[in-house]
């Protein structure tokens, strides 16, 4: 026998002899109220009935109170349509277009929609999507069709992810529809993203502006989770709003911050919970960075990375990067480690690639086992040291190049940058324990004027061995001579930028 929750029908394929479905309520924290399942839900569970290589039949048994007992039996032996979702989500779909040069036109939104299983739904059941017909059932189609594109522009234009010309009737995509299409974000999180960077965020800011994304409605607040987002209030550095304890957005939030700070969770769905919540956290993040390094924050984009980098390795900033190599996690051995002068991740490179049984003879008293040893190499050898050298080989001017003049006010340069890794491996996969999913180690590029707090440009680089970039820089008109910066940071290790 085995027990479990609806989730399971879908996720894994465990055909039985009998199923029962024991009620069809579940509670939805966000209406504070028990809901129907979902029809497809049922469906799915009780589809789980029937052993083709063991058994002939199968038993489904749905237990539901009595004033549902004649719909259920309807439901289950007589076929429903399906209907489409498509209304409820086509403002994202509709800027995915847009973006992606299909449509170009408001009329190209309508042809667009009279090819979709929608507009076939639409023509059979009008009532179920709320049309009504007062006359010709073609032009209330028609009409329909134009106030929902309509209201959908509206829409985007206000989150400022398309330009529309009400003259020549054209769409265009604007940096943010490009990005909202691009990471998959609603248009909802697009805007608030938008509004919310500024060029002095900081990295408590950002994580609260991260948390508060529309890609984290949907994380389950269950019954009774208030109290343990209550207590888990008290083990976290980052106060959230006591008043809305019950909110997925500050679940979210405190999920992460249980993160970096390591500390034991109430339940084992929260463990769930979390690997949820770092999954979305970076594609969201990296929505944030092409929106900040758009507006030219130099920062709140390192800021960032960092926070990147942090969710990756499961820690706070400030703490010691060496944390996550296996076997260090009681801290013994980095305190002793730092006795040493070893308080970064390449000088533990360094110091392990000349002789690691040695070396660890002096950190520790007793020798360390083999296999200890053997788990601290791989690790270590994973790290990325790289080198990198740049230089100035093109700009406005010829003349400042070959004589060393400063760069003028308003002219543009190529920074030509060389990044070479220096240790042994090349592997890409970044050493990890607390990160639910494999992770490829790539960097960040960025040319900035720290005077200013101005990015002027910004790459992602992913290389093996050896890799060269080019990057064009435009010095703004009150440049003065300032000097800038090449700034390379690692989105996977702390501690390499």
């Amino acid at each position: 026998m085995l027990v479990t929750t609806s989730t399971l029908a879908w996720g894994v394929n465990f055909p039985a002899r009998l199923v029962i479905v024991k009620g069809t309520e579940f509670y939805d924290a966000a209406l504070k109220r028990y809901i129907d399942f979902p029809l497809t839900d049922l469906l799915q569970m009780i589809g789980r009935a029937g052993r083709p290589q063991f058994d002939d039949c199968g038993i489904a048994c749905v237990m539901v109170s009595e004033e549902k007992k004649n719909f259920y039996k309807k439901f289950l032996y007589e076929p429903f349509p399906v209907e489409s979702s498509l209304a409820g989500q086509i403002t994202d779909h509709l800027n995915a277009e847009i973006a992606s040069g299909t449509l170009q036109k408001f009329q190209h939104c309508i042809d667009y929609l009279t090819w979709t299983y929608f507009f076939r739904r639409l023509t059979k059941n009008p009532a179920f999507y709320g049309l009504t017909n007062t006359g010709s059932i073609s032009d209330a189609i028609n009409n329909y069709l134009r106030q929902l594109v309509q209201a959908t522009i509206d829409k985007l234009v206000r989150a400022k992810c398309i330009e529309f010309d009400k003259e020549s009737q054209s769409l265009n995509a604007t940096t943010l529809g490009y990005l909202a299409s691009f990471y998959y974000l609603s248009h909802e999180t697009i805007q608030q993203l938008g509004d919310k960077i500024t060029s002095t965020n900081s990295i408590d800011e950002l994580l609260s502006t991260l948390s508060n994304a529309k890609e984290f409605a949907g994380l389950p607040v269950r019954h009774n989770e208030d109290v343990l987002n209550e207590a888990l209030t008290h083990l976290v550095p980052i106060k959230v709003p006591k008043h809305d304890l019950e909110s997925p957005h500050v679940k979210s939030n405190l999920l992460l911050q249980a993160h970096f700070e390591r500390c034991p969770l109430p339940i084992t769905d929260y463990i769930t919970d979390t690997k949820s919540v770092l999954d979305q956290s970076i594609r969201v993040l990296q929505g944030m960075i092409d929106i900040s390094s758009h507006k030219g924050y130099l920062s709140t984009t390192m800021n960032l990375v960092h926070l990147i980098q942090m969710i990756i390795q499961g820690q706070w900033l400030d703490q010691s990067p060496l944390i996550n190599v296996p076997h260090f996690e009681d801290g013994e051995i980095i305190r002793k480690l730092a006795n040493l002068g070893v308080l970064y991740l390449p000088q533990l490179v360094e110091r392990c690639n000349r002789d690691i049984k040695s070396f660890f003879e002096k950190v520790v008293k007793h020798p360390l086992p083999f296999e200890d040893l053997k788990d601290i190499y791989r690790a270590v050898e994973k790290i990325p040291l790289v080198e990198m050298k740049y230089s100035i080989v093109k700009s406005n001017t010829q003349e400042a190049i070959l004589t060393g003049q400063p760069l003028e006010e308003g002219g543009d340069a190529i920074v030509m940058i060389n990044l070479k890794r220096t240790n042994r491996s090349n592997k890409q996969f970044v050493s990890i324990s607390n990160f639910p999913k494999p992770k490829e180690c790539t960097w960040f590029l960025m040319v900035g004027n720290p005077a200013t707090n101005e990015l002027l440009a910004m790459k992602r680089v992913s290389f093996k061995r050896y890799t060269t970039k080019e990057m064009t820089i435009c010095l703004p008109e009150d440049f003065r001579g300032q000097p800038l910066e090449v700034v390379l940071m690692c989105d996977s290790y702390i501690g390499l930028d």
